[in-house]
């Protein structure tokens, strides 16, 4: 979601909320291309707002009917940091 978005501070707090309930992956980053969903938190996710929020409502309710089914990976460089949710 664009950080201009009206719709950014709803976005980055449920956003924020799961990842910190989320656990902390530490293996090969190319587990995202076999997840059966992702999300990044600044990345361009390719998606509507809307899409993006109906993605977030699933992994939140994946996390709820099952916990530890949410995990994050934390990408950071030396400007620039990133967080991923992902389900597999």
């Amino acid at each position: 979601m664009h950080l201009e978005s009206s719709h950014w501070d709803q976005w980055e707090a449920r956003f924020t909320a799961l990842a910190e309930a989320s656990r902390l992956y530490t293996g090969p980053k190319s587990i995202l291309g076999q997840a059966s969903l992702h999300l990044c938190l600044y990345g361009e996710n390719g998606v509507s707002p809307e899409t993006e929020f109906l993605m977030l409502d699933e992994l939140e309710a994946a996390e709820q009917a099952q916990p530890g089914t949410v995990q994050k990976i934390e990408i950071e460089t030396s400007y620039w940091q990133e967080v991923v949710l992902f389900k597999a």
